[in-house]
């Protein structure tokens, strides 16, 4: 008799992942797959379903396969399966550029446009580009911590670890992002003003003077690095920053836009309007689409600039539109503010009893569980971080961990998620919580995984 484990379909379709895919397109927190998906639950090859509270890295904003999002696509494709806007627009690329900007929050009454791209990672790109040649200012700043993107110029304006192993000559300097629980300088109280004022009395009058700054680049939360909330006063001093020399503030919304912070726009939780808006991952419910909503004399500053031949199709606009109608008409940043409330003081109860827990901290459906061996010493708890999204993922809870020190838990779920789908994937994570302290999950069980 063979003694031989018969193959799943999973294992079987993971294996030839391996054989065909290449690295450099993964980051594999756990080994599973996805056949289908409906909501906020995933089911893999072999019929096991999950919860979802990763979401695709912030993605499935609308769930998966909501029906308004799926008969607009399907009605898109069947009248204008394709047109390239770099050369032949269209209804819906025009009619989702005039939704976009409606929604859009401004620091000036200027006339703005829309830009399209495929990813975030291409609009922070084409910002990095055409900002400083419009401003005829060749300088940028951004945030140590900050990931804006996996091209070339994006991956050089960016401050990830996960981007410091390729070479860089982009023209931005990088700046220390206020982080309360790890303050670079001052308290977790001043950290934010203290960043600014480092920015003015140190950044500007040594490295990027004012007068060759065209803006600044920001996350109003920084979400790869760790799901960093800023204080309150952070962004508005930045503002003040921008007005009082003139430069553009550049809001980096592709992870924590379109409703994920309980607000619209992540900068709204503190009334803060940039000049320019970067958009991507939910804005279309999973088809590719990125956006620039900026002042007209920014993307209109060179023809052929930054162009792509399948950057707003008509299915990925159609996507988009019906996007912000579900957005708006199931009031999903209602909901996001709401479950989110729910799951981090849910695990700040937890916390009690879960000695690895140091922080939860977050704004709506984007969340962030760091994870520490000392509460004194906060010294992270890296490999413990990942051990417990494989051990959730085990159990049937998707989550993603993020992090400079790869120590923070990353919740962003859909923002469809129900009360009840909360409440069954924190039962999930206490247990795997409790797996993880009580040494249920082997050093062994990260060896087939890749993480960051």
């Amino acid at each position: 008799m063979s003694l031989e484990k018969t193959q799943t379909r999973t294992e079987r379709l993971l294996e030839e992942d391996e054989r065909y895919i290449g690295a450099a397109n993964k980051v594999r927190l756990f080994r599973a797959a996805a056949a289908s998906a409906s909501g906020s639950m995933i089911t893999d090859p072999d019929g096991k379903r999950y919860i979802d509270f990763a979401g695709g890295w912030a993605v499935a904003t609308t769930g998966y396969s909501h029906p308004v999002v799926v008969d607009a696509v399907s009605s898109a494709m069947e009248q204008l399966s394709f047109s390239t806007v770099a050369s032949l627009t269209h209804p819906a690329a025009v009619e989702f550029a005039r939704r976009i900007l409606e929604v859009v929050p401004s620091a000036k009454p200027v006339h703005r446009k829309v830009g399209f791209g495929l990813s975030g990672s291409d609009a922070n790109d084409g910002i990095a580009k055409l900002l400083p040649m419009a401003r005829k200012r060749p300088k940028m700043i951004s945030f140590l911590g900050g990931m804006h993107g996996m091209t070339g110029i994006s991956a050089g304006i960016s401050g990830h670890p996960a981007m410091g192993r390729f070479p860089s000559s982009t023209n931005v300097t990088r700046v220390p992002y206020p982080y309360p629980y790890r303050p670079a300088f001052g308290s977790a109280e001043s950290c934010g003003r203290d960043a600014v004022r480092f920015i003015e009395e140190q950044i500007l009058t040594t490295v990027s003077p004012p007068e060759h700054t065209s803006g600044i680049l920001v996350e109003s939360i920084q979400s790869d690095a760790g799901v960093i909330v800023p204080p309150p006063d952070f962004m508005p001093a930045l503002r003040a920053l921008c007005d009082k020399y003139d430069f553009f503030l550049v809001d980096d919304e592709v992870k924590v836009g379109m409703g994920r912070s309980g607000k619209m726009w992540a900068c709204q939780l503190t009334g803060t309007n940039p000049e320019v808006m970067i958009i991507g991952k939910g804005v279309a419910s999973g088809q590719s689409m990125s956006c620039t909503v900026a002042p007209a004399e920014i993307l209109d500053v060179a023809v052929a600039g930054h162009a792509f031949t399948t950057a707003g199709t008509p299915t990925a606009c159609a996507a988009a539109i019906a996007t912000l109608d579900v957005v708006r008409d199931e009031r999903l940043a209602d909901n996001a503010a709401a479950q989110g409330e729910l799951i981090m003081n849910s695990i700040r109860e937890m916390a009690a009893r879960h000695p690895l827990v140091g922080e939860v901290r977050g704004a709506g459906l984007i969340i962030g569980v760091e994870l520490v061996t000392d509460q004194v010493t906060k010294k992270p708890a890296t490999k413990q971080c990942a051990k417990l999204v494989v051990r959730c993922q085990q159990l049937g809870l998707l989550v993603h961990y993020v992090g400079i020190f790869g120590q923070v838990i990353e919740l962003t779920p859909p923002l469809v998620l129900t009360r009840a789908e909360a409440m069954s994937g924190l039962e999930i994570f206490d247990q795997a919580l409790s797996d993880v302290e009580n040494g249920r999950v082997s050093d062994a069980e990260l060896e087939a995984v890749s993480g960051w």
